[in-house]
C-alpha cells in the first residue's frame, strides 16, 4: 500500500480526525472554562484584607498589600459582607461593604483595611449580608484615603 494510499483509508481519516478534535478540546476548553460565567474566583477574606499596612512617605500614604491579595488585583473576586450605602436612596451603585454591619450610622470600624468602595450594577439596599462579584482593585494614594475598591460588582444570587 503506497503513503497516499493510507491517509485514504477511512478509518485512518476517523482515527486522525478525532484525535485532532480531541486535541483541540484539551486546549481549548481549558481557556473558555476559566474566562465563562462559572469560572472559579477567589473569595476575599476579610482578615486577609486587614493585613494592609500603610506609612506615610514624602506626605503620601503608601499601602502595602499581603502577597495573596496582589495577586487577585484586577482579577474577578467574591466576598461577602454589609453594604453602607453613601446615599439616601434604595438602589445602590455606589456604596461600602464592610466586614460586620454598622453599630453607628456615621462610624466605619477599623479604619480602611475594613471596607471597599464597591462600584457597580445596582442593588436594593439591605441590611443582610450580600455576597458580591466583581473586580478587584487595589488602590495606592487614593484621594479619599480607600485602600480598596471593587468594579462591575454585582449581587450574587444564593
Amino acid at each position: 500500500m503506497d503513503r497516499n494510499a493510507m491517509f485514504s483509508y477511512p478509518p485512518f481519516n476517523k482515527a486522525i480526525s478525532t484525535a485532532i478534535v480531541i486535541a483541540a478540546g484539551a486546549i481549548w476548553l481549558p481557556s473558555f472554562a476559566q474566562s465563562g460565567p462559572s469560572a472559579k474566583r477567589a473569595e476575599l477574606q476579610w482578615d486577609m484584607l486587614t493585613k494592609a499596612t500603610a506609612t506615610a512617605k514624602s506626605g503620601a500614604i503608601e499601602v502595602t498589600y499581603p502577597a495573596p491579595l496582589v495577586q487577585q488585583n484586577g482579577k474577578q473576586v467574591t466576598i461577602t459582607g454589609f453594604m453602607v450605602p453613601l446615599e439616601a436612596k434604595t438602589l445602590q451603585s455606589r456604596y461600602l461593604l464592610t466586614q460586620k454591619p454598622q453599630d453607628c450610622e456615621f462610624c466605619i470600624e477599623g479604619g480602611p483595611t475594613s471596607y471597599i468602595d464597591v462600584h457597580g450594577t445596582p442593588v436594593k439596599f439591605s441590611l443582610q449580608p450580600m455576597t458580591l462579584v466583581g473586580r478587584l482593585e487595589l488602590l495606592q494614594k487614593d484621594p479619599h484615603g480607600m485602600y480598596y475598591r471593587m468594579t462591575e460588582a454585582k449581587q450574587e444570587k444564593k
